[in-house]
């Protein structure tokens, strides 16, 4: 598999060029040789009923998932063998002001973060909001810098990073032998 990651820049790749979709096409194919399909959350879009991009609102479990559509303010429930269901939510909540982390797809943020970035790389969020994906990071042992201008969420934020280092200093369970 080719090194996406420091893939160089092509200035014509950008658009709807040749270029463009030769390279949209290359990382859609690593993407199924590594998982065996693209994930349907990232982003569906039906052509049929919409011209415009639709966004995954669909919850673990249902076997499906609902998808809205912004041109016609209306719920579609869509069933598929290759659809990626759930909004698997951060299990993180803090005493703060904003009281909960964002619903943020997990399965895909995982899926996204396992193929882009290496294990000893370094997530950069520029949104980090209410930082669902700073746990995410956390669990799949990836380093992770966040940035927001809301100074809540960051005060939230450093309090969930205090809990995952305590949470994970507490489950190593070091035994001394007698």
């Amino acid at each position: 598999m080719k090194d996406l990651i420091n893939l160089e820049i092509d200035e014509s790749a950008k658009g709807m060029s040749a270029a463009s979709l030769k390279k949209s096409r290359a990382i859609r194919a690593d993407f199924i040789k590594r998982y065996g399909r693209v994930p349907s959350s990232v982003l569906l879009r039906d052509s049929k009923e919409s011209n415009r991009d639709t966004i995954d609102l669909s919850k673990e479990g249902r076997g499906g998932g609902y998808v809205h559509h912004y041109n016609k303010n209306k719920r579609k429930m869509i069933e598929g063998e290759g659809f990626t269901p759930g909004m698997e939510k951060s299990g993180m909540v803090t005493q703060g002001r904003t009281n909960y982390l964002s619903a943020f797809p997990q399965n895909v943020g995982r899926t996204i973060i396992d193929f882009y970035c290496p294990e000893d790389g370094i997530v950069l969020d520029l949104f980090a909001g209410h930082n669902s994906r700073m746990e995410l990071c956390f669990k799949l042992n990836r380093k992770y810098i966040g940035v927001d201008v809301c100074h809540e969420f960051m005060e939230d934020n450093r309090k969930i990073k205090r809990i995952l280092y305590r949470n994970r200093k507490n489950s190593l369970n070091i035994h001394k032998h007698d």
